[in-house]
């Protein structure tokens, strides 16, 4: 899988020829989707271990030890390891951060067919300059997490 890494040092183009190589290698890979409102109701910690749940029952394979970055996930009856910067030192972790990003870019994109306005498609809803502007412009949409700064000064 060439050179797998954390997913936020690679480049658009080279996350999307590793998720090609994962999923060809018929790794077993399960996603996690939370919507916005549950990250502003539950908070990120919260949502990213919902998330994480989901994509575990997603497998189609029971895995018998968890590695993940960062958070512990004690909510689930597998044995596990949290690693700090695990996506920096730990293939499978580095591989399921690539699978996340990969997967939670092409829905940004896909939001940016239903609010064009937003250029979701560019930005990934990651608040760049344009992102900015276009908030500036248009304010929140339902698919913003309200509760993020700067976001809490916009209305939907």
């Amino acid at each position: 899988m060439g050179k797998v890494r954390d997913s936020k040092k690679l480049t658009p183009l080279r996350r999307e020829n590793i998720y090609t190589e994962i999923e060809e290698s018929n790794t077993d890979c399960g996603i996690g989707i939370v919507s916005p409102a549950e990250v502003d109701a539950l908070g990120i910690v919260r949502a990213t271990k919902n998330a994480m749940i989901q994509a575990i029952s997603n497998l189609a394979v029971r895995p018998s030890f968890l590695l993940v970055d960062a958070v512990p996930l004690s909510e689930v009856e597998i044995p596990g390891k949290a690693i700090i910067k695990g996506d920096e030192k730990c293939l499978s972790i580095a591989a399921a951060s690539i699978v996340a990003k990969v997967s939670r870019d092409r829905i940004m994109v896909d939001e940016g067919d239903k609010f064009p306005e937003y250029g979701f498609e560019k930005h990934k809803g990651y608040l760049t300059p344009l992102h900015r502007q276009n908030l500036d412009v248009h304010g929140a949409c339902q698919i913003h997490r309200m509760s993020f700064y700067p976001l809490t000064s916009y209305k939907i």
